[in-house]
């Protein structure tokens, strides 16, 4: 039992295993699609192909494993380890992924990704329930990793989420020991009733095989003398076709000599019955011995009878042979004796009222097992195992009674001889004597007595079986049942037998069961199938029937099993999966399989489907200050009041924490939904007393309708419903947002810029462009600023006005801004090498500059390039930039300067330009944005800006440079106003880094910028 119920448990460990690697696969398949957004691709690509590779050594060693023949103990328990090893390396991958692909600063990811573990353990857990090492190792294995790592961030939300993982865990370790108890008992019971089933299927086939090939015709027949079972020998004792006497009805025969004897079994009595027969089937006359008794069922009701038949026509030819020897004895006493001598018939003749022998023949002797010539002189009383019945059947031929074919049981030698005996008074020399002959028919009571001992056995099996078991007849009636099955059904025996099996089939399912008593009628065999039965009270359960016809083909043989507690609790796993296990409210498996159902319905059907996606407003307070224990209650009592806003067949589903979504179906327009969303913000807005606390929350309701012009699934409602909710939120709590597809779209537009970009960065189309700086009073190249340009694979070349507001107050901004930061050194060190020391300036925007760890940051830039002198790097930051936090940005500056690096305060002039301000930012250069060059030479506003400007700097020891040169005026006027430092269009346009060296040696032959003072 043992080695079979490891076989099946692996056997199910074998199958699981193969949806676990293929769901496996699809979510890591999905998991890198995702995942490499933020990941280094390479690590993702080789996290899936060892993956992949230990996949399918799992699924080799399930192949092997399945093509073995008939595999031994140790077979199993070598194949058993593979496997586990196998799932528990799988788990090891998945867990590294915790820590290769975890993305702290990215939680959209991080979530993403551990809903994909949670998602896959929990799979694995059920689907390796047959193996609790396989199912709780690959748990936790898998989870473990990221568990840890969520601990080691240290914030409060990770730490929320570890917790959360660890008490999944726990959980789901409880739920896999629960389902693995539940699955080894329903093995070990299957195997139990199929050794009870086997056993009682060789039990009747011995039956049967005893009744088939006695020497003795057997006849079973029913109250109506109908024949319901006969035997092979029986049929040739009537030498006619088996299949023609079962169903024959015996009152038609025209000889009807044997039907009183047969009655008389029906009545209750036991007898035998000797005499010719004439068998109307085949016209043949037989002389037979019949003993008939009562076939009675378990309670002693009779249902027929049965009949053993022999058939004595030689003996019976025999006997009248020696009955005419015996009538012509005093004609000649020598042939007489002679025939006694020779009979088959056993005789012996007794005197003094039976009590000694004064003859006996050869075949008495060998009844008796003596020699014939110690017989003599004996007492035969003293043969008689039941002395009394002896001495009664003496009295009985002392009245001149004769006795015929009289059952005597003998005691010979301490073994029991069964003997027809016949007795009659007689004269023989000169005195009253007792002449007996006898007829051997042990071996036929031997016979009759192990088919007594089969039917006990039968009927014993029928009523200690564990199993219900009952016999119908064609009809469904009950004949018979064993206590099992009263016990299951709860009815008394009266109420079984007044009633049918089909009056007990649930009425929906009443035609099936009638169709299946058909089928049992033509084939014989229905195997097990499941059915609700009506039992005592009008209770429901659930049973497997197996139904087989009997051999007389008029009763059916039903066995039944009470399955209702392996159902109810399939039906609570079924609970678990789909339902809510605090507000009992359908769980997000359930819902989405309702919103698709509803999308289906809505679409033929040409009605809409609205989508409330609540969250309720307030609810953390109150968890926080009351505790878990009242938010749950609150959480209860709010689920109830807000499904009965709903109405039927519309769905509140739970999500989780303070989350759901409510499905509103069967809506010719959106009146309906706008109706039923007031309902629910009254609902969640109506105080709630729980002890002696009054509790009050709000909700924000998101709201989007189905069908719309886009084709849209039932995640993308969730997700639109979600944002509006959001908006709802934003908008104040306590009302409700309908979702706007075209600013979804826009938001959509932006969000898949923003992923172009940050794949451009990872694929490196990012190049930095650089615009000389000179000083036209020297015509010397003093510097270059670095531009970024993004050189897009199918569009060319693009500006930064066309990508760079996408990224502007999104982290983005700080990668790319790093990534300037490093190339532009780079680019410097490469020009150091060929012999231009060039000042480079870069931009930095406010939120890389203003984060707190800039400046660690930067450092760890600067010490990738050991021998990069820092004082050639400027970094240019806007005015507006700096003057959101002046405190931090001068200390940022401040601990800049003395790694040797300058700032620039760029576009100085656009923002507030506060004497104040330039006094507490330690900035080296000012730049004068564009706008106010450009115009300078026929704007006398701009002109005085600028003379403005470049006072200030004077006054305040800066450097000044003046943006958007773009003519030779331009220069000469500026130089006239004391500005020497000057970039634009007008010395030259951004270029590329090889370019830029050839142009500074060809600049110095270009006269036309030597300007004199």
């Amino acid at each position: 039992m043992n080695t079979r119920r490891q076989a099946q448990q692996l056997q199910n460990l074998l199958k699981s295993s193969k949806i676990g690697i293929i769901l496996s696969l699809l979510l890591g398949l999905a998991l890198i699609f995702i995942q490499s957004s933020v990941t280094n691709p390479k690590i993702v690509s080789a996290w899936f192909l060892l993956l992949l590779l230990v996949s399918l050594v799992r699924i080799t060693l399930i192949i092997l494993y399945q093509r073995s023949t008939e595999p031994d103990t140790a077979v199993m328990h070598m194949h058993l380890r593979n496997i586990r090893i196998g799932t528990l390396i799988s788990g090891m991958i998945w867990g590294s992924s915790g820590i290769l692909l975890f993305s702290a600063h990215n939680p959209e990811h991080l979530i993403f990704l551990i809903f994909i573990l949670a998602g896959l353990s929990t799979a694995n857990t059920i689907s390796n329930a047959a193996d609790l090492v396989s199912g709780i190792g690959f748990l936790i294995l898998a989870l473990s990793p990221i568990t840890i790592r969520l601990f080691t961030e240290e914030t409060d939300l990770y730490t929320i989420m570890a917790v959360a993982l660890i008490l999944y865990i726990t959980f789901m370790i409880i739920v896999m020991r629960f389902i693995h108890g539940s699955t080894t008992k329903n093995i070990i019971m299957q195997f139990e009733a199929e050794a009870r089933e086997k056993e009682a299927l060789e039990r009747e086939e011995r039956y049967r095989l005893i009744l088939q090939h006695t020497p003795t015709g057997i006849l079973h027949y029913n109250k109506d003398l109908v024949v319901t079972y006969c035997n092979d020998r029986f049929a040739q004792l009537m030498k006619a076709p088996k299949e023609k006497l079962i169903g024959l009805d015996m009152k038609t025969l025209k000889d009807q000599s044997i039907l009183p004897a047969l009655k008389k079994a029906i009545e209750g009595e036991e007898g035998s019955f000797e005499g010719e027969y004439l068998s109307t089937l085949s016209n043949t006359m037989i002389w037979g011995i019949m003993f008939y008794a009562p076939l009675c069922d378990t309670t002693g009701t009779i249902n027929g009878g049965i009949a053993i038949i022999e058939d004595i026509t030689e003996r019976k030819e025999a006997e009248e042979e020696t009955k005419n020897l015996l009538h012509n004895l005093k004609k000649s006493e020598n042939t007489l004796l002679y025939l006694l001598e020779t009979s088959p018939i056993a005789v012996r003749i007794a005197k003094a009222g039976g009590q000694e022998v004064i003859f006996a023949n050869n075949a008495y002797a060998r009844l008796i097992q003596a020699d014939q010539s110690t017989v003599l002189g004996k007492n035969p009383r003293n043969y008689y195992a039941n002395k009394e019945e002896y001495d009664a059947i003496v009295m009985q031929i002392d009245n001149k009674k004769i006795i015929y074919d009289r059952l005597v049981e003998l005691s010979i030698n301490y073994q029991t001889i069964w003997a027809l005996a016949s007795y009659t008074p007689i004269e023989f020399e000169g005195e009253s004597c007792i002449l007996g002959w006898f007829y051997d028919i042990t071996e036929q009571k031997n016979l009759q007595i192990k088919l007594e001992q089969q039917k006990e056995e039968f009927e014993t099996i029928f009523n200690i079986s564990k199993d219900g078991i009952a016999i119908l007849d064609m009809e469904s009636n009950f004949l018979d049942f064993n206590d099992a099955y009263m016990e299951m059904t709860g009815f008394t025996r009266e109420e079984l037998l007044a009633t049918s099996c089909i009056a007990l089939s649930i009425p929906e399912d009443r035609e099936r069961a009638i169709k299946i008593m058909k089928t049992v009628a033509t084939e014989g065999y229905v195997k097990g199938f499941e059915k609700t039965c009506l039992v005592k009270e009008g209770k429901r359960i659930v049973i497997t029937m197996t139904l087989t016809l009997l051999p007389d083909k008029k009763r059916i043989l039903i066995s039944t099993k009470d399955i209702t507690d392996m159902k109810e609790h399939e039906r609570q796993l079924e609970y678990i999966a789909h339902y809510d296990a605090l507000t009992g409210l359908p769980n997000r498996i359930l819902k989405s399989d309702r919103l698709r159902q509803a999308m289906i319905q809505a679409q033929r059907r040409e009605e809409q489907v609205a989508v409330l996606y609540l969250d309720l407003d307030g609810f953390k307070e109150v968890n926080d200050r009351y505790g878990h224990s009242i938010g749950d209650q609150l959480l209860v009592a709010l689920s109830a009041r807000m499904k009965q806003a709903l109405r039927e067949g519309d769905t509140l589903s739970r999500l989780g924490g303070d989350e759901f979504v409510a499905i509103i179906v069967n809506m010719q327009n959106t009146s309906i939904a706008l109706q039923i969303i007031q309902r629910l913000l009254e609902a969640a807005n109506q105080p709630i007393h729980l002890d002696d606390l009054m509790l009050q929350v709000s909700a924000s309701i998101g709201v989007t309708f189905y069908p719309q012009h886009n084709d849209v699934d039932a995640d993308q409602l969730i997700r639109q419903a979600d944002q509006a909710m959001y908006e709802a939120k934003q908008a104040g709590k306590n009302r409700y947002h309908i979702f706007d597809p075209e600013h979804d779209r826009t938001i959509r537009t932006r969000h898949e810029t923003l992923e172009r970009i940050h794949q451009a960065l990872k694929d490196n189309e990012f190049v930095l462009y650089y615009q000389p700086k000179i000083n036209i009073r020297t015509s010397k190249l003093i510097g270059a600023e670095a531009l970024i340009r993004w050189n897009h694979p199918k569009q060319g070349l693009i500006p930064p006005l066309d990508f760079l507001p996408f990224i502007e107050n999104h982290p983005l901004a700080v990668e790319i801004g790093e990534w300037v930061i490093d190339e532009a050194i780079s680019q410097i060190e490469r020009w150091s090498k060929q012999g231009l020391d060039l000042p480079v300036s870069i931009n930095v925007g406010a939120r890389q500059l203003l984060q707190g760890d800039f400046v660690e940051r930067l450092r760890v830039i600067l010490s990738r390039h050991e021998s990069f002198n820092s004082s050639l790097l400027e970094i240019e930051v806007l005015e507006t930039s700096a003057l959101e936090d002046v405190n931090r940005a001068a200390h940022i500056i401040e601990e800049c300067r003395t790694m040797g690096i300058r700032f620039a305060l760029d576009d100085f002039g656009t923002g507030y330009s506060s004497l104040t301000y330039l006094k507490r930012l330690p900035v080296a250069i000012l730049k004068i944005d564009q706008s106010f060059v450009r115009d300078m030479l026929g704007n006398s506003d701009d002109l005085a800006i600028l003379e403005g400007i470049i006072n200030l700097a004077s006054a305040f020891h800066r450097e000044v440079i003046a943006e958007g040169v773009e003519t030779l005026e331009h220069g000469e006027r500026l130089l006239l106003m004391g500005c020497d430092l000057i970039q634009g269009y007008g010395i030259a346009r951004p270029m590329p880094s090889e370019k830029l060296l050839e142009w500074s040696q060809n600049w110095c032959q270009d006269h036309l910028w030597r300007l004199e003072s």
